[in-house]
């Protein structure tokens, strides 16, 4: 029976199995991952494309995507669009819900990528034990890839690395980029210090992809070397890049008798590198990269890389390759222990460099006789004046003495030609990369500094769209929401109002990128007319971007008809485009500031006849709102914003007082203590006599979120207290009303965790 059951099970799985590969879906699982950057365990979903891509070993690329990190995503798409990208590019998709740690930042979030890649490395990331160990990837949220993009062509003869290999294989590279971002961002360059090669099969006389693209070799890369400033990069708004190593052979092998073991020559490297930032530059335009270009570079990554560096025009590296007469400058570089220039390497013979100073004269005869052959081979050289891209040196001092004497002559070089330097020493031992939160935040800024000159202007940066005016009802005053990118490039937003000449939009606000990304316009007078809003985006150079869609916001009215109250409003109006609507809602109500929810009219309507008869005999507020069918999420808000509210207006029965003569009514003043608040929040208030309180708490969206009434017997100074623990309310600006029958008082307040 136990073996018939057995039979039966493996059956079922078979089809289960089947019917899962015939109909597309893909596999899918969850659990718990251990996070260092948050000291806990943090969520985990994995799930595999349908159509699954693999590596020459069988083993599946993969993506671990990190998400709802602790800063703003420059890509503007949701994070299910791009995992859904992902996947339908063939990626196994391991998705990390930081839920919005404030761990999960520069450089914090670099000690979970070592975590993640050495593990991927030994083959037990999430348990999986068939993720590729040279095509997995971490990407940070709003980020994809494009990956084996041809750079070069190589040359079978330079290296003559294997003795079958005659036709060139194409060198590739991968771009990680933000996906439609509002803000164009530079792109880091690294050349892999982990070799590809063609392989040749002796046994069945033909070449294999056995160890082609294998520039992501965990063990001899990334997580070898627990290198993390690449794929850390996105964090600090830049793009990142890893291109094969020019040298397209093992580096312990190559030319004849081995004469180029461990070092790459000229001009071949220097071709390949330069046609290789050609190509990232021509990509990266069609991406949205900005075309500023650093470089990063570590061992003989930072042999290769450092060929960038140089202003020097050599005809012969820089005619060949791919898309000629692109620039091939770069605006930076970051370099770690390399060889820069082999006239130095005699200078302390056995200081780590062996293999050099037996060989190089195999290749090139004696340094004295062919010096100049032999300085053409080193980046050196290739340095001329002080337009040459400033560097960064990265070292230990215990690492092997030449490659300090390295980076000590291509310094004074630099240095001498009025090239900006500077260093980053000892922030671990030997041969390695930074790798402290103060070495890597060095070197992040560094680019910063260097990849946002001043003359990258806010041309390159699209314009910001509004995404609705509505009314804050703190002040009864229009409100302008836009959803905010924070990134590279942003300084602030400025926001115009159409002035009484038609087309013309003067400026009434400033908001910095990082704070708010709404903004009340206090002195509109929404019950008077409506206004034309646009708004602008401001550079960290105060260069500024055309102005947005004007946006219009709806304007209600009302009059009596045959004892009913008939509201009438205008559209809601965008610049050359249709403001859809799913529908509008009717608020209704004695007080102005607590209207409540009465009826629905379709979205092709603009009126709304309310026949209560208590209505026309009673001071009744009104409002209309219209339901995006996609919300609003500006930055520092609490909420999301779904209706743009019109302005208020009302009915009044005969001999009353109009609406202006009530409507901004602020006379008991209100004290909040804390504020910022965390747990509690005390609101003291003074009464002229004895009367019913009501205390109401609300979103800025003015969703009631508390709400309570109490009779106080006697006048003078009182208190209440709100537990703010009991309403999980998440961090952001709320407003609490204190109001009496003739009184009232309204006051922000700030909760945070």
């Amino acid at each position: 029976m136990k073996l018939f059951l057995n039979s039966i099970s493996r059956l079922f799985f078979a089809l289960a199995f089947l019917m899962l590969t015939f109909s597309g879906a893909s596999w899918a699982a969850t659990g718990n991952w251990a996070s260092k950057v948050t000291g806990g365990n943090i969520v985990y979903t994995s799930t595999d494309a349908s159509v699954p891509k693999k590596d020459y070993a069988g083993n599946y690329l993969t993506v671990v995507y990190l998400e709802n990190l602790g800063f703003t995503k420059i890509g503007a798409n949701s994070n299910k669009t791009d995992v859904d990208w992902l996947l339908s590019q063939g990626y196994r998709v391991i998705e990390l819900d930081y839920a919005n740690n404030v761990n999960a930042v520069s450089p914090i979030i670099n000690a979970d990528i070592i975590e993640i890649n050495d593990a991927l490395a030994a083959k037990s990331f999430c348990g999986y034990k068939n993720s590729s160990t040279y095509q997995s990837y971490i990407l940070f949220e709003g980020y994809r890839i494009l990956r084996n993009i041809p750079y070069f062509k190589d040359d079978p003869t330079v290296y003559s690395y294997p003795s079958g290999y005659d036709e060139g294989d194409s060198l590739h590279m991968d771009i990680i980029y933000p996906a439609n971002a509002a803000v164009t961002v530079p792109v880091v360059l690294s050349f892999s210090y982990s070799n590809s090669y063609a392989t040749y099969d002796y046994n069945n006389g033909k070449l294999t992809d056995a160890n082609k693209d294998l520039r992501l070799m965990l063990g001899y890369t990334l997580a070898g070397f627990n290198d993390s400033f690449l794929e850390g990069a996105p964090a600090k708004g830049i793009a990142w890049a890893i291109a094969d190593h020019p040298k397209y052979c093992p580096w312990g092998n190559g030319g004849f008798g081995d004469a180029y073991k461990s070092y790459e020559v000229n001009p071949d490297a220097a071709q390949k590198v330069k046609s290789a930032v050609r190509t990232l530059r021509i990509k990266g335009e069609a991406l949205g990269l900005s075309g500023k270009i650093g470089i990063y570079g570590f061992s003989r990554g930072s042999d290769a890389g450092s060929m960038a560096v140089g202003d020097r025009d050599v005809p012969e590296f820089e005619n060949a390759g791919f898309n000629i007469g692109t620039s091939d400058d770069v605006q930076a570089a970051a370099l770690g222990s390399g060889v820069f220039d082999f006239t130095q390497i005699f200078n302390t013979i056995n200081d780590g460099d062996k293999n050099l100073e037996e060989r190089c004269e195999w290749a090139w005869g004696p340094l004295a006789s062919n010096y100049k052959l032999w300085e053409t081979m080193g980046s050196a050289y290739l340095v001329e004046t002080s337009a040459s891209a400033p560097v960064l040196f990265f070292y230990n001092t215990d690492d092997s003495p030449y490659y300090q004497d390295q980076i000590a002559h291509f310094k004074n070089r630099l240095d001498s030609i009025g090239v900006p330097t500077s260093t980053v020493i000892d922030y671990g031992t030997g041969h390695a990369v930074p790798q402290t939160n103060a070495s890597l935040a060095t070197v992040y800024d560094f680019f910063e500094k260097y990849l946002a000159s001043s003359d990258e202007t806010i041309d390159k940066v699209a314009p910001i769209q509004i995404c609705m005016v509505t009314i804050d009802m703190e002040t009864g005053k229009n409100m302008v929401v836009w959803e905010g990118k924070s990134g590279k490039g942003i300084k602030a937003y400025k926001v115009y109002r159409e002035s009484n000449v038609e087309n013309e939009y003067d400026l009434i606000g400033t908001v910095p990128f990082n704070e708010n990304s709404f903004f009340v316009d206090s002195i509109s007078i929404p019950e008077q007319q409506a206004y034309r809003y646009k708004i602008a985006v401001v550079d960290s150079f105060d260069n500024e971007s055309i102005m947005s869609l004007y946006h219009k916001p709806l304007f209600l009215q009302n009059t009596v008809d045959q004892d009913a109250v008939k509201l009438q409003w205008k559209a809601y109006e965008v610049e050359d485009s249709i403001f859809n609507f799913s529908n509008y809602v009717i608020y209704k109500g004695s007080d102005s500031t607590n209207l409540k929810e009465v009826n629905t009219v379709a979205a092709s309507s603009l009126e709304y006849v309310d026949k209560d008869p208590i209505t026309v005999n009673s001071r009744i507020f009104y409002r209309v709102g219209g339901v995006k069918p996609e919300a609003c999420a500006p930055l520092s808000a609490s909420e999301q914003f779904v209706q743009s509210m019109s302005n208020l207006t009302d009915y009044l029965k005969e001999g009353s007082d109009g609406i202006g003569a009530i409507a901004d009514r602020d006379n008991l003043p209100l004290a909040l203590a804390p504020n910022p608040a965390t747990d509690r929040l005390q609101i003291s208030f003074n009464l002229p006599k004895a009367d019913k309180v009501q205390l109401v708490m609300y979103s800025l969206t003015g969703k009631v979120l508390y709400k309570t009434e109490k009779q106080y017997n006697s006048k003078g100074q009182h208190s209440e207290t709100i537990q703010l623990n009991k309403l999980d309310l998440h961090n952001g600006i709320y407003f609490v009303k204190v109001f009496t029958e003739d009184m009232q008082g309204i006051k922000k307040f700030v909760k945070e965790k």
